[in-house]
């Protein structure tokens, strides 16, 4: 438990500490000078300050401050200045009441620091490595109490914001909701504000209907950026944050041809507890020569657990700006600032054989004259080498990484509570809950492009060039002249309802920027800057009903009462007696009363991409899967009556748009995602981890190879993991639990007695939630066993975590429902409470002959082709989302007829039961017929659910890029 105190400090003290106190922040030169103290309480005497221990601060917020290195020379200059404070450093841990009293008698000495901060920040460099290791100390002996920390840490105030003034108010209503947004001393009026008017108010119009002008020029050197709240290798809650890292390594594939051009991945610089035992931090780079800050930092993960805390370095971080944004708050007007950083060019494996395809001849031979000279071909876009291991080719694909360093990124907790899962989307930070956060990340994204000018970071110098595409000659030089590009955008691809807020801020906020004198030029090709959003699952919205005033104070600050008064949507209501769109769709970014940054993608990009083909249709076509955007979805798939030209022009007339740029075409396209061919095949190194995360025998996993005998090598493997699965379930079986690796349900009633590779294997493994069709998965096993007759019944295996123990209880009472039936059967149902522990996962995915995915929805879905790549197991899928995107029913899959859920009058998890009996009886005949079950294992490992297929994912968005005029038609 972390203890905190009351330590009183004097006057002078409290006057000159600039300093935070167990706040998760950096320690740079760019911080000291602007932090102010958080008063408490004040009597005559003294200021009181609440502050946590430096042991469990250290080690609860990650300590995520800057690590200085020893610099011998100048170590005596400073410790001159400061060797009362490090003097007592080491003792903090220990006598924290010994340090307060130094502290106090130390005033003087920290003033005049304060007073010389750039004098400080300099000498900064020179602080010992005796102070490291003591500050490792203090953290190595908080590592044993971080699991059960519970500290409160409500009264600290993140303070690197300088506070300006109010702001002035006007009330607006929108659903009923009155709110007091900010507005400008001095509004525009007469014909030119209602010019104003009319642009913000047909923007919604003009984007769901495809109706947006786009650059009638190609950019020279497109710059596509792809803002996301989760990306790898960094933050991960979900697949959310595989699909953005996907599309940028294979576009830069497809690219790699036009070999001009930029993939920015932009994420908020998370730090802190991103999840259990694991903090981020960023860290300062000192040189171990100079003793001094070179400019850059690094971005580090540091994983507390047993005996050793393990640091990981993610990237190394460049600057790009620091950018100081005024926002809009509660507070009133807060000067916010921003370090914006961006890392070396990443890069991430792409299939070389599909790349290879696509590239031309010329290419082509240059690629095999690096290779036969021993070397690899790079540019800019991608790298090809011979793996020295399998001695196969390999590519990758290249992007960069830019991130937003704000404390509102800070993910450290008022309470952290013992077993409580943490992710990035958490309400109880200190800085902001998860929706403001997003909020907060797309005001800090669109200002860098407001800003994008003042960039210090080159991204390439080029040849500059003419209007004609010719290149400009310098005078003096008598050769081409340069242009140095900086980091702007010229497309961007949002991930999901996280960036709507980007689309609204860029359509609206930039117009009125240009009425109140931004560069007409500018605002005009960032206020039409083409924008896609990918919808993963429409469910989550980020939709709050508290707090709306601020957050759109914060998108918009001066203008947020102009742009929500008149944030409209179009006004269907053509036909007699027709309403138009419900009311609680009235506005562009709301629903109902309620701040939704969903309703904002939808109204102002100019593409949606869900995630799937069918998830498109299924959200367009029914309320039930597309929620409250229902209705917006419907109009941009052009479903029922917008399936009508003459309905189009009829509700286009009536909005007071130009008949003439009217167009059927759809504004909502469904784009499967593509499966990381690369990064899920059961390869020689995969094989060698697994042996060790599980304590396998060495090389007794084989890996897959193109010219093996499939069935052969698939019950290989699948006997490796089986028969460990089958010893620790009679271990646990013997001990009454109480030996259970496994973390077997109902150990006692689990029996694996006579199973062989040859009984066949049903595995389902990841969240247990309600989305995951559990009580479908439960039914259906039931249901299989009422009418089963044979004498080795399958193993229905189930391994995964969920938030509540119902979804779990589904398996044990169907478990228990079989016992009546089939005792034998009820023996090998296997409920494990396994999740991320090395190895489990593809274990799973080795042993498994069927992988069961009986969803009640699931946009698009990756675990059961991971694992047909993986060991062939054979999807056994609901109709449903983009579960049977790609797939063949009886080829290398088997479909399940599906019934939704959304009829009160219809038993949906009976009907979807009884259907997934009858797949599993097929299942078991067609595994017990071997050519017909090897057949089906072969097409289901060979079958190509990549990325850079052709006609596929990655082809579709390019389709779009290209109709925005972004990039070349001959792009392909």
């Amino acid at each position: 438990m972390c203890a905190i105190r009351k330590v009183a400090f004097g006057e002078s003290l409290v006057g000159s500490l600039q300093q935070k106190v167990n706040k998760n922040q950096d320690f740079s030169r760019a911080d000291i000078s602007n932090v102010v103290h958080p008063v408490l309480k004040t009597d005559s005497k003294y200021k009181k300050m609440t502050y946590v221990s430096s042991a469990i601060a250290l080690a609860s917020l990650g300590v995520a401050g800057v690590i200085w290195k020893k610099d011998a020379k100048s170590v005596k200059n400073l410790n001159k200045l400061i060797s009362g404070l490090n003097q007592q450093l080491s003792k903090s841990a220990d006598d924290i009441n010994v340090l307060s009293e130094k502290l106090v008698k130390s005033t003087e000495k920290i003033k005049s620091l304060s007073d010389n901060v750039n004098t400080l920040s300099q000498k900064l460099s020179t602080v010992t490595n005796e102070v490291e290791s003591k500050v490792a100390g203090v953290v190595q002996r908080s590592d044993n109490a971080l699991s059960s920390i519970n500290s409160k840490i409500d009264n600290i105030q993140n303070k690197s914001s300088e506070f300006l003034g109010s702001f002035q108010t006007r009330k607006v209503t929108v659903d009923g909701l009155e709110m007091n947004l900010a507005r400008v001393s001095n509004e525009i009026s007469g014909k030119v504000e209602e010019q104003m008017r009319s642009i913000i108010r047909s923007e919604s119009t003009k984007r769901i209907f495809g109706l947006a002008e786009y650059s009638s020029s190609l950019p020279h050197y497109p710059i596509i950026r792809i803002p996301t709240s989760e990306l790898i290798p960094y933050t991960k809650a979900g697949g959310m944050a595989v699909v953005p890292e996907n599309i940028a390594s294979n576009l830069a594939a497809v690219l790699n041809g036009h070999k001009k051009g930029a993939l920015v991945l932009d994420t908020p610089l998370y730090t802190g507890q991103v999840a259990q035992n694991q903090f981020l931090s960023k860290v300062a780079t000192i040189s171990d020569e100079t003793g001094k800050f070179e400019g850059k930092y690094e971005y580090v993960r540091k994983i507390f657990g047993g005996k050793q805390t393990k640091i990981v370095k993610l990237a190394e971080l460049h600057e790009v700006q620091e950018m100081v944004v005024p926002v809009y708050s509660e507070l009133g007007i807060v000067n916010e600032k921003v370090g914006v950083y961006i890392t070396d060019l990443l890069e991430s494996p792409v299939d070389w054989r599909s790349l290879r395809k696509r590239l031309t001849p010329e290419i082509r031979k240059e690629i095999a004259d690096a290779i036969k000279s021993g070397k690899q071909y790079e540019t800019d876009f991608i790298r090809v080498f011979k793996n020295p291991v399998s001695n196969e080719l390999e590519a990758t694909g290249k992007f960069r990484t830019v991130f937003y360093d704000s404390p509102k990124f800070d993910l450290s907790a008022k309470m952290l509570n013992e077993g409580e899962k943490f992710n990035l989307y958490r309400n109880d930070t200190l800085a902001a809950g998860e929706t403001e956060r997003m909020v907060y990340f797309s005001k800090f994204f669109t200002e860098q492009l407001y800003r994008s000018d003042e960039s210090k970071y080159i991204l390439k110098t080029i040849d500059l060039l003419d209007d004609a595409g010719k290149a400009v000659i310098n005078a003096k030089t008598n050769k081409p002249a340069k242009e140095h590009i900086k980091l702007s955008a010229d497309a961007i691809i949002g991930n999901d309802w996280h960036t709507g807020p980007i689309s609204a801020i860029l359509r609206q906020l930039t117009t009125l920027k240009k009425f109140y004198g931004m560069d007409p030029h500018k605002a005009e090709k960032l206020q039409n800057l083409p924008i896609m959003t990918i919808l993963h699952n429409v469910e989550y919205q980020g939709s709050v009903w508290q707090g709306q005033e601020k957050l759109f104070n914060i998108m918009f600050g001066e203008h947020a009462a102009k742009i929500v008064e008149n944030a409209f949507m179009p006004d269907i209501a053509v036909k007699a007696g027709q309403q138009g769109l419900p009311k609680h769709l009235w506005n562009s970014m709301m629903v109902g009363k309620d701040f939704n940054p969903q309703m904002m993608a939808a109204s102002y990009s100019d593409f949606l991409t869900p995630v799937s083909e069918h998830y498109a249709e299924e959200i367009a076509s029914h309320s039930g899967f597309g929620k409250a955007v229902h209705d917006i979805f419907k109009i941009r798939a052009r479903k029922f009556e917008y399936e009508n030209p003459d309905y189009i022009k009829s509700v286009l007339m009536r909005n007071n748009v130009d008949i003439a740029k009217g167009t059927g075409r759809k504004t909502l396209v469904g784009i499967n995602n593509g499966c990381d061919t690369s990064n899920n095949i059961l390869s020689k190194k995969v094989a060698r981890e697994m042996e060790r995360d599980l304590d396998l025998t060495k090389d007794s996993i084989i890996p897959y190879a193109s010219n093996v005998q499939v069935l052969n090598w698939h019950n290989h493997n699948k006997g490796i993991y089986l028969n460990k699965i089958i010893e620790e379930v009679e271990l646990a079986k013997n001990t009454f639990g109480k030996n259970n690796p496994m973390k077997l349900y109902m150990p006692e009633l689990t029996d694996l007695t006579g199973v062989t590779v040859d009984t066949p294997v049903f595995a389902l493994a990841g969240r247990l939630e309600d989305q995951k069709g559990l009580n479908i998965l439960a039914k259906g096993i039931v249901e299989f066993y009422k009418n089963y007759k044979g004498n080795n019944p399958p193993i229905f295996y189930t391994q995964g975590i969920g938030v509540s123990q119902e979804f779990v209880n589904y398996l044990l009472n169907a478990k228990a429902e079989v016992a009546k039936l089939n005792p034998l059967a009820a023996k090998r149902m296997v409920v494990a409470g396994l999740f991320s522990e090395p190895g489990r996962y593809n274990g799973c995915k080795m042993m498994s002959d069927f992988t069961n995915m009986p969803s009640w929805f699931e946009p698009f879905g990756l675990v059961h082709k991971e694992n047909a790549k993986f060991s062939g197991a054979i999807p056994i899928v609901n109709e449903v989302g983009g579960l049977t995107a790609n797939l063949t029913d009886m080829l290398n899959a088997l479909f399940v007829k599906y019934q939704h859920r959304f009829d009160p009058n219809i038993n949906a998890v009976e009907i979807n039961g009884k259907n997934l009996a009858q797949v599993f009886d097929k299942a078991v005949k067609i595994y017990e017929d071997k050519p017909q079950f090897a057949k089906m294992l072969e097409k289901s490992i060979t079958a190509d659910h990549g990325w850079l297929v052709k006609d596929g994912p990655i082809d579709k968005y390019i389709n779009l890029l290209v109709d925005m005029n972004i990039l070349p038609k001959n792009i392909h």
